[in-house]
């Protein structure tokens, strides 16, 4: 397939229990014109096995499947570029490969692309966890910016899986390799800045989230993921200012009193919260909803007791074992 309509990545890693039902709910598209692209990112599981157990159900759509196998495990991120990387469609999906997808999810998506010339279009989704679904309504923002700013603050969902998405408009995006949390919404920023037409299909949910596993692509420590948190964050807030986007600092302040937030429930140093964003060493103290125990961390952070805070972090760490 040189030129196909739709290009769709999945990355595989450690989904034996999850891969059958999505690859299912992929091949089984009522629109024809697809590619699908599939990353082995060094599953150790039999993943790669039950995708090609299921598209013997599907013989016309074999020419159409490709599968790339990492030499090394390199991450969600560094799997996703490989995949757009390959990816021939005018559109780009990338998808997760425990979750799936209704059977006219590419069709309405494709369409509504065609119609408007759109560079994204994105839908509603359903959240799925204990064999019930909710459903997740998206909103509608006017500009390029103000999907930004609703990506950063929370109110527009950063996912890349309920988004078609022109493949010209990938290819100038970086992909921050190696720092798999936040790597969404890292995306999402570049995706949205370079759109200049954008869509949203409101109709039923057309992607259905699994949140019984949420770790499926990497089960890394908590110490990797706050890593990847901050490198995000701090991509953003040096893209959006390089682009002199107006207001954009004051997008990415939620996030980072997260980190800072994240770091004492994940029992960073003193120096190492100290040193992470520290124009807002003084500024959780007014924030809402922050626990009493964090603010007397970050009090005892100020008031340079770092052994009294180190000594009281071990201690609840060792009463939540």
């Amino acid at each position: 397939m040189d030129n196909p309509k739709v290009s769709i990545v999945v990355p595989i890693y450690n989904v034996a229990q999850y891969i059958k039902k999505c690859a299912h709910s992929l091949f089984a598209q009522s629109f024809e014109d697809i590619e699908y692209i599939f990353v082995d990112d060094c599953t150790p599981d039999n993943s790669i096995e039950l995708l090609n157990e299921v598209l013997l159900s599907y013989p016309q759509r074999k020419n159409s499947v490709h599968i790339f196998t990492h030499e090394k495990n390199q991450g969600l991120v560094a799997t996703r570029q490989t995949g757009t990387s390959h990816a021939k469609g005018k559109y780009i999906i990338c998808l997760d490969s425990d979750d799936w997808i209704n059977t006219d999810m590419v069709q309405l998506l494709y369409d509504e692309a065609e119609k408007g010339d759109y560079d994204i279009v994105y839908c509603n989704y359903a959240e799925y966890r204990n064999g019930e679904y909710k459903e997740i309504k998206n909103i509608v923002c006017q500009s390029s910016n103000q999907y930004i700013e609703n990506i950063l603050r929370g109110t527009l969902g950063a996912y890349l899986w309920n988004k078609l998405v022109k493949r010209e408009i990938y290819n100038k995006v970086f992909f921050n390799k190696g720092y798999d949390m936040w790597e969404d919404l890292q995306m999402s920023v570049q995706l949205f800045y370079y759109a200049h037409n954008i869509s949203f299909l409101d109709s039923k949910p057309l992607y259905y989230y699994n949140l019984e596993n949420t770790v499926s692509i990497s089960s890394s420590k908590s110490m990797k993921k706050l890593n990847g948190m901050i490198h995000n964050i701090d991509f953003i807030e040096s893209f959006l200012a390089e682009k002199n986007i107006p207001n954009s600092s004051t997008w990415v302040y939620g996030r980072k009193c997260y980190c800072k937030l994240h770091m004492i429930s994940n029992f960073v140093s003193a120096d190492f919260w100290k040193n992470t964003f520290p124009e807002l060493n003084n500024a959780l103290y007014n924030q809402k909803d922050v626990s009493l125990y964090s603010k007397v961390c970050v009090w005892l952070i100020n008031k340079r007791l770092d052994v009294i805070y180190n000594s009281l972090q071990i201690i609840k760490k060792l009463l939540s074992r």
